[in-house]
């Protein structure tokens, strides 16, 4: 049993999993056990859900955090599943030192519930701390998923406050064939001819990752992690695209674009962003941004996109 499982350590039996195939088990299993009361709803907005996982204990993970959910609305409410792109960037990894650098996706169950205060929130993963009364059940349940979580390479954060229900994220790791810069199973990928491709990322990883997939992808590449230096950079010599994150501290991907299209410079863009949602025309309007990309962009994406911007039709 899971149970059995997390108090000796064993190692779970894992396959990769597709995490949309897990909710809709759990909404199924849901359904008939929680007052009508209480709606469920489910939002997809992961690009790559897959993960190496123990299905079986995915299941248990997502039952305990329902469970606990449907206990702090007693008088009803919205019991919403949610799967959501992240990328652990080294500032997050510093705090939570259980994850690695790297795209992960998030399983995010939130309640609109009465919440926990700081105290509560603090002691939720301690073994047989519950705030249930006598008879209602042993307090494993945030314990076992914290194990759970923590056996997958994950971890799991608590956002609360009283008054203000409770979210629980459960951060995995990507399966690494769904990583970007992977090339399994994209062998027909169309190549680049040799053009000067600008990569800019604030985060030296991912810069030099970009740069390595533009290498492979049969592409020169210019890597650097300060936007002010890329716009140098891009404004003094011959570059002919520039692939920018659009979330940079000195100075956004946007406002790189629009230096570069106030300067004079017709050089295309193409922008990566978590929420390219938030990028619509009128925010790239008086830009040379051809294209918004989602994170995480697949090898596959990413050779598409260059080709249809430097060399249409």
């Amino acid at each position: 049993s899971a149970i059995l499982r997390f108090s000796r350590h064993e190692p779970a039996q894992r396959r990769p999993a597709d995490l949309r195939e897990v909710v809709q088990e759990a909404v199924r299993l849901l359904r008939p056990t929680l007052p009508t009361t209480i709606r469920i709803v489910t939002r997809q907005d992961a690009a790559a859900p897959r993960i190496l996982a123990d299905p079986t204990e995915l299941q248990q993970v997502l039952m305990n955090l329902a469970t606990n959910a449907a206990h702090a609305m007693p008088d009803g409410g919205t019991l919403e599943l949610a799967l959501e792109d992240f990328y652990a960037r080294d500032h997050f990894v510093r705090t939570h030192p259980e994850l690695r650098e790297g795209a992960h996706v998030v399983l995010a169950v939130r309640d609109t519930g009465a919440g926990m205060d700081e105290v509560t929130r603090a002691r939720a993963f301690e073994p047989f701390f519950t705030t249930k009364a006598a008879g209602q059940g042993s307090g494993l349940g945030l314990a076992m998923v914290h194990g759970i979580v923590r056996a997958h390479e994950g971890t799991v954060v608590i956002e609360s406050e009283p008054g203000a229900g409770t979210t629980v994220r459960c951060y995995f790791p990507l399966l690494a064939a769904e990583l970007p810069g992977t090339t399994a199973v994209e062998d027909d990928v169309p190549m680049g001819a040799g053009e000067h491709v600008l990569v800019v990322d604030d985060e030296p990883s991912l810069s030099r990752l970009g740069e390595r997939r533009l290498l492979d992808l049969g592409y020169r590449a210019t890597a650097l992690t300060d936007p002010r230096q890329a716009l140098a950079v891009a404004l003094a010599g011959e570059v002919d695209l520039v692939l920018t994150d659009f979330t940079m501290p000195q100075m956004t991907g946007l406002e790189l674009a629009r230096r570069l299209a106030e300067a004079g410079r017709a050089t295309p863009v193409i922008m990566v962003s978590g929420h390219p949602s938030e990028l619509g025309p009128e925010q790239l309007a008086g830009t040379h941004v051809r294209l918004v990309l989602r994170k995480p962009v697949s090898h596959a994406e990413l050779a598409g996109a260059l080709r249809r911007v430097l060399a249409p039709g």
